[in-house]
């Protein structure tokens, strides 16, 4: 299968776990994850964005600026679990001023990572939710995390355990 770009990464969907069904010029579907492996990924991105929140018990909160992130992050636990954000809860999950927090939804929608809907039956309401093609790059994301922290705890362990047996 071939390789895309996102971010200027090339990603290679396949041999990340990460089945494609089509990938034509920015348009990215895949299809639905294995339940064990959605399940994992929701775990990790549920574990990524409550760690920014307790970093900010060491560390001053302000010295850390990822809004984008922390959308992405929201918006991506959001879709699995089924539920609508409105874009004002996508900005107070943001952890920033509003005004900041709306820039990066609008920069995060000019490269198609975030769509933007109006709520149906409420004209003064609008809902944010991730793309297919930000769905697959936190996907893509995930799975190469959960990879290498297997990978490397894996050799930590290992080499704890045979520490151990000598």
């Amino acid at each position: 299968m071939k390789a895309f770009e996102i971010g200027g990464i090339a990603l290679e969907p396949a041999r990340m776990g990460i089945p494609l069904l089509a990938c034509e010029g920015d348009i990215i579907v895949s299809p639905p994850l294995p339940e064990r492996t959605a399940r994992a990924h929701l775990a990790l991105a549920r574990e990524l964005y409550s760690a920014r929140r307790r970093r900010e018990r060491f560390f001053p909160a302000d010295l850390f600026g990822e809004a984008a992130w922390d959308i992405l992050l929201d918006l991506y636990i959001a879709r699995h679990e089924k539920r609508e954000v409105a874009t004002t809860s996508a900005c107070i999950g943001a952890y920033v001023p509003p005004t900041t927090a709306l820039r990066w939804l609008r920069h995060l929608m000019e490269h198609d990572y975030v769509h933007r809907e109006d709520d149906g039956k409420d004209r003064r309401r609008t809902f944010v939710r991730l793309s297919a093609k930000g769905n697959a790059a936190m996907d893509a994301f995930l799975a190469n995390m959960l990879k290498t922290i297997a990978r490397n705890l894996g050799a930590v362990l290992m080499a704890e355990m045979e520490g151990d047996c000598q």
